[in-house]
């Protein structure tokens, strides 16, 4: 099982944000697998079975890249519709789940400043993954953006274990 099918039934914040990083770094290629099995996957540890299977994967989503338009920005449909499922649980929780709503009010002063998207979640998810290419290439991180990310992470992961319990109840993984 790949990295990325691992975050999908663990967590899937973390499948989404991993999946960002992936098309943008496919995009840094200009999604050429010659180049990214030249470049990356030769260098990650592990058989050729392994490296196979990579290649295959990167080539898929290349292909669904392409098909989907998504070459130069956006996201994949597949991720893009898990985020709206997300936020349909986002907003089922928001108004049934006491623990939810106090975690969304402390959130709430960062939802309204990113106003212009309206998806709580697509806010949380790109600060997540803005904060990350922050801390990734050592840049000095503001402490209110630090506390907005330390927030979208707590709503994230709880929405993601409310995800998991919704798709893998059945699993003991």
């Amino acid at each position: 099982m790949n990295i990325a099918n691992t975050k999908k039934e663990n967590n899937i914040a973390e499948y989404i944000i991993y999946m960002f990083q992936t098309e943008d770094l496919i995009r840094s290629y200009e999604l050429d697998i010659k180049r990214i099995k030249k470049n990356l996957i030769s260098l990650i540890p592990g058989d050729e079975v392994e490296k196979e299977g990579l290649r295959i994967w990167y080539s898929k989503i290349i292909s669904s890249m392409k098909k989907e338009q998504i070459a130069m920005n956006g996201h994949l449909k597949e991720v893009q519709d898990i985020i709206i499922e997300l936020q349909l649980i986002f907003n089922t929780l928001k108004n049934d789940d006491k623990t939810f709503k106090e975690l969304t009010i402390s959130a709430q002063p960062f939802f309204d400043k990113n106003k212009a998207d309206n998806n709580e979640v697509t806010i949380c998810l790109n600060g997540m993954y803005a904060y990350l290419i922050l801390k990734t290439d050592d840049i000095p991180v503001p402490e209110l953006t630090t506390r907005s990310a330390e927030l979208f992470g707590e709503v994230l992961s709880y929405l993601s274990y409310k995800y998991k319990q919704k798709h893998f109840a059945g699993d003991t993984k």
